[in-house]
C-alpha cells in the first residue's frame, strides 16, 4: 500500500488512494476464488457474503 503524505500534492495523494483502493479490490477478488473453492459452504458463510455485499453497496452508493 502507498502511503499518503503531508507534502503530497491533491494530484499525487489521489492517485495513491486510487491504486490502494486497486490493491483492495484486487485482494477481494482473490478471496471470492479461494473462498468459492471450499466444499463446506453453510449458512454463515452465506451471511458473512451478505454483509459484505451490503458494504460494497455502501461504498457504491459514496461514490454516487
Amino acid at each position: 500500500m502507498k502511503q499518503v503524505k503531508n507534502s503530497d500534492d491533491a494530484r499525487t495523494a489521489y492517485k495513491k488512494r486510487q491504486d490502494n483502493i486497486a490493491e483492495y479490490i484486487q485482494r477481494i477478488q482473490q478471496k471470492l476464488a479461494a473462498d468459492a473453492g471450499q466444499s463446506n459452504i453453510n449458512w454463515a458463510h452465506v451471511g458473512s457474503l451478505g454483509h459484505v455485499e451490503e458494504l460494497l453497496q455502501q461504498i457504491d452508493e459514496f461514490l454516487g
